[in-house]
């Protein structure tokens, strides 16, 4: 960024660093960013030398910083609580446009 902790925490506020952080999680900014993209080219290139009839690599074969990996019913899970979400808030906006609002 170009600047020091302590200019950086005079200038911007907790909440927008939470924000930032919030944000790094979702479309990473540093390294685990720089080291997917290296990831998929080393794959190109090593699925264009590989020799014919062996398996394709794919990314996850060259990533330096593997993913955790979550269980199934973990994954179910967070769909659930998702899901659960998106529902209750169509419900309420659908009830809300049959009574005339917006």
């Amino acid at each position: 960024m170009g600047k020091t902790v302590e200019q950086l925490q005079a200038e911007i506020t907790s909440r927008e660093f939470a924000e930032w952080i919030a944000y790094d999680r979702l479309e990473p900014i540093g390294d685990d960013r720089s080291d997917h993209m290296i990831a998929q080219l080393t794959a190109i290139l090593a699925n264009i030398h590989r020799r014919p009839g062996t398996k394709a690599y794919t990314v996850t074969d060259f990533l330096l910083f593997r993913p955790k990996r979550t269980h199934w019913q973990e994954m179910r899970a967070k769909l659930k609580q998702w899901s659960g979400g998106v529902i209750h808030n169509w419900q309420k906006v659908s009830r809300g446009l049959s009574r005339g609002k917006e």
